[in-house]
């Protein structure tokens, strides 16, 4: 495809100034684009921290697939800045060979720690030219880049320092002016079908005037859940005297006189302890590490939703890690993550004292509790013809990815109104028709194997739609239950067993002497199979999946049955696309970085995604694969 496309971020970039501007004629350029433009708001991550949102913007997914929380690695012994090598998900910048980055965008922009008023318009603005006649000069050796970025910091640095005067509404005006000379000679210079985005990574707001400081917070709910551990030891000892006035001395006992010693020791602990982070818990912006810290998560969780100040709540978001990022490095963030409103100053200072105070800075504007920044674009790309008016920061990868007609990566989380279902849905009708097929050759002597995985549940879905528009009753539903599924498996599969109304048939088996997991599995298939009277069972294995099933047919015969693999030509990739397209619900293990389930003891996560989808499977079955398969094995 002969596109290219231009990205300006202009670095918290807030319609709260912007508008303002345009009504009154100041911004002349931005006020013709927006008319021209799809428009709107750029939801960024949690919480709106430079580096975590402008790289999700180049890698379509959130911080637990690409694994940058914010400017700092707090998990490492030795602290430090993240940089690209942390990136744990390839940003499109990989993807793309042409293309220009100026200005720091890519995600991980280190900022001075202080930012003074000794910095003015005329610096911002010189700063601002130099980028732009860079970009410029480029652009002129180099006209068929495909894809450009150039990023405007000085946005974010004029905001916080000038929010509220006529020197703000003076930096933006000839902003405009430099943007407006980019945009032209971009246009005047490619050939190409051409796109212009401006996006920021979040937005903006006034500085609050009271600051909430959460290590002496911190340090009073460990006291008060000291003084709760406390009374269990006074109960302890009163019941511990009475056994012993009775003739039963429990603290003779090996384990209880361990346990209660161990007891002791951490109620001295947390006695002499002075503040918060001694517990094993530390307070950044982005939110809560827990480090080996006894106190409930869940407890911290509630009482930070409840917090109030003057009948008003303290933080506008206060979740646990796993109710926000989704990939293999979830737990690698904060444990609790949380957005102050935009009334209350966060301060994460170990050394002060009042919970609440007075916030006095110098700083007059702020952007940490605003995830709400701006998007114009501009394509000449007759098919993207709308976009709502919130979009997600990581839908920006898979736009741009469609615009420029390269093939997006399995495992993000953005999507696009590009996206082309043609070949899905022939995979779709082609499963389907096998599915009829099947249900009209073999009536009630069909079964389905159905685990609830991934793969099962698209075959699943599907089954049901074909039984449902051709009147048909549905085949026996049958679960090789070997016990040693993840719990979360089970939880699921009766969840969407009800949710769905399946009659599921659990066939339960147990490994026999001198039998593997493997072999005893291969034994429940045959003898389910003979029980139920089966001449052919419905399963969801994939071509793609292992070597072994690459030659594999839709219609397989074994000895005793026959094989139906309905969904044998779709991909790991059409698997998700299907499973985000009809918004189907889902085991939550494929949230946290399992891309394949099985026992729950040899099964671990695989996070890369250039690794193979079964990377995380037993290593010595897989290996063995083509063998177990000529066994009777799926």
């Amino acid at each position: 495809m002969n596109s290219s496309v231009l990205v300006i971020g202009l670095d918290g970039a807030t319609w709260k100034v912007i508008d303002p501007l345009i009504k009154g004629n100041k911004l002349p350029f931005l006020a013709k684009l927006k008319k021209q433009s799809l428009s709107g708001i750029s939801q960024s991550t949690l919480p709106p921290l430079t580096p975590s949102v402008w790289t999700s913007f180049l890698t379509g997914v959130n911080p637990g697939k690409h694994a940058i929380f914010g400017f700092l690695n707090y998990r490492k012994e030795n602290q430090h800045f993240f940089t690209n090598a942390d990136i744990k998900f390839e940003p499109i910048t990989k993807q793309v060979k042409s293309y220009v980055s100026f200005g720091n965008l890519d995600g991980l922009i280190k900022i001075a720690g202080t930012q003074t008023q000794k910095i003015t318009v005329d610096d911002l603005i010189a700063s601002a030219k130099v980028k732009a006649d860079k970009f410029k000069k480029f652009l002129a050796k180099n006209p068929e880049t495909k894809l450009s970025f150039v990023l405007f910091k000085e946005v974010d640095v004029a905001q916080h320092l000038l929010w509220g005067t006529r020197q703000l509404a003076d930096f933006y005006q000839q902003l405009d002016g430099i943007v407006d000379d980019v945009y032209s000679y971009y246009q005047n210079q490619t050939r190409k079908q051409k796109t212009f985005i401006i996006v920021s990574d979040h937005g903006f707001h006034k500085a609050a005037k009271v600051q909430f400081s959460i290590y002496p917070w911190l340090t009073k709910q460990l006291a008060q859940t000291h003084e709760s551990r406390q009374l269990v030891w006074n109960i302890i000892h009163v019941v511990n005297k009475f056994l012993k006035d009775a003739g039963l001395d429990m603290g003779k006992v090996g384990f209880v006189k361990d346990r209660r010693n161990k007891f002791v020791d951490n109620l001295e602990k947390e006695r002499t302890s002075g503040l918060a982070k001694d517990f094993g818990i530390r307070a950044t912006f982005e939110g809560l590490y827990f480090y080996n810290s006894k106190i409930s998560k869940t407890l911290l969780v509630n009482r930070l939703t409840k917090l109030k100040y003057e009948g008003k709540a303290v933080f506008e978001i206060v979740k646990p890690a796993d109710k926000v990022y989704k990939g293999a490095f979830y737990d690698q963030g904060p444990d609790i993550v949380f957005m102050p409103s935009q009334d209350i100053h966060l301060n994460i200072s170990p050394i002060e004292t009042n919970i609440f105070s007075k916030y006095e800075t110098q700083i007059p504007a702020d952007h940490m509790s605003d995830i709400n920044g701006i998007y114009m674009m501009n394509t000449q790309n007759e098919k993207l013809a709308s976009l709502p008016t919130k979009i997600s920061i990581v839908d920006f990868r898979p736009i741009i990815s469609d615009l420029l007609g390269v093939s997006k990566p399995l495992g993000l989380d953005g999507v696009s109104p590009l996206t082309n279902y043609s070949l899905l849905d022939q995979k779709i009708l082609q499963t389907k028709a096998i599915l009829l097929t099947a249900l009209n050759k073999y009536k009630e002597h069909l079964g389905i194997a159905f685990t609830g995985r991934k793969d099962s549940l698209v075959v699943m879905h599907m089954l049901r739609q074909v039984c449902q528009e051709n009147k048909l009753n549905m085949p026996i539903i049958l679960f090789i239950d070997h016990g040693q599924h993840f719990a979360q498996s089970y939880m699921f599969l009766k969840s969407i067993a009800k949710k769905w109304k399946l009659n599921i048939i659990w066939e339960n088996t147990e490994i026999q002497r001198n039998e593997t997991l493997a072999e005893s599995k291969i034994r429940a298939i045959e003898d389910s199979v003979s029980k139920h009277s089966l001449v052919a069972l419905v399963t969801a294995i994939r071509a793609d999946e292992a070597p072994a099933r690459k030659k594999e047919t839709f219609f397989s015969d074994r000895k005793t049955h026959t094989r139906v693999h309905p969904i044998l030509k779709f991909s790991e990739y059409d698997v998700w696309e299907y499973i985000k397209r009809f918004n189907l619900p889902y085991n939550p293990l494929y949230d946290f970085g399992y891309r394949s389930l099985e026992e729950r003891k040899t099964t671990t996560k695989v996070g890369d995604y250039k690794k193979p989808e079964r990377a995380g499977r037993d290593k010595q079955k897989e290996k063995v694969m083509q063998s177990l398969r000529k066994l009777g094995y799926f």
